[in-house]
C-alpha cells in the first residue's frame, strides 16, 4: 500500500469537493492550529491507497458533509 500527503488549498485548481467525491473517506481528524486531515482510500490498478489531506475546511463542515 502505498500512502501520499497532499496539501490541498481550495483556491487551487483541485477543489476539496472533488477529491473528497472520487475517493472513499476512511476518516476525519482535527489537526494542530485550526487544520483538519481527511484519510482517503482509493484503488488504483487493483491496489489499495491511502490519501492524507490536510485542509482549513473545518472539521465540523466536513462531519456533516459526510452524514449527507
Amino acid at each position: 500500500m502505498k500512502e501520499f500527503i497532499h496539501l490541498i488549498d481550495n483556491s487551487k485548481e483541485t477543489p476539496l469537493e472533488r477529491v473528497i467525491s472520487k475517493n472513499h473517506i476512511v476518516s476525519i481528524a482535527k489537526v494542530e492550529n485550526g487544520y483538519t486531515q481527511i484519510m482517503l482510500s482509493s484503488p488504483i490498478n487493483g491496489e489499495r491507497n491511502k490519501y492524507h489531506i490536510i485542509t482549513k475546511e473545518p472539521y465540523e463542515k466536513l462531519i456533516n458533509r459526510m452524514e449527507e
